[in-house]
């Protein structure tokens, strides 16, 4: 799958080919999920059951803020072929450490049974479930492991350092 978006930098770029698995999805992984004829691409935060919140700019689950108060630039590739160094902070998740570029509020929201809370990764520009809600199981049409290839629209070569990255 083509990445088309800058709504999860600094894990996935525009311009990336990602490898998606079939494999059941767990909180903190990044999937494909199906909106009538469009595929996204989004990170798991919330499972049935559990409280999503962002308050600040952080993200909370059942209470816990997952998402570090710090903030460091990172570097993204910007919608005019430049690269911009973006603030971003390190959350945890179900064993994992990734970056986001917060943004956005979410009021507390229960999951409910069957679903999914997704999230992008770079919280301002995402379209995610704070507009449209937690999305059902069966949306989420597998797993992002793999950037496979990586070559952006302003490049003249492939951005070779991001081939072969496991998404974490």
């Amino acid at each position: 799958m083509w990445i088309m978006t800058r709504g999860m930098v600094p894990t996935l770029f525009d311009g990336d080919l990602v490898w998606v698995s079939s494999k059941t999805p767990v909180l903190g992984d990044v999937v494909k999920v199906h909106f009538d004829t469009d595929p996204g691409v989004y990170r798991v935060v919330g499972t049935e059951g559990q409280e999503v919140e962002i308050a600040n700019g952080r993200l909370f689950v059942d209470g816990v803020p997952l998402q570090g108060a710090d903030i460091q630039l990172v570097s993204a590739p910007g919608a005019d072929c430049s690269t911009h160094q973006v603030p971003a902070s390190i959350v945890a998740l179900n064993g994992r450490r990734f970056h986001v570029v917060p943004g956005g509020e979410q009021p507390l929201t229960r999951v409910p049974r069957g679903h999914v809370y997704v999230l992008g990764d770079h919280r301002g520009v995402a379209g995610d479930s704070r507009p449209w809600g937690a999305i059902r199981i069966d949306q989420v049409a597998g797993v992002v492991t793999t950037i496979i290839w990586s070559w952006g629209s302003c490049e003249t070569s492939p951005r070779w350092q991001r081939i072969g990255n496991l998404i974490e």
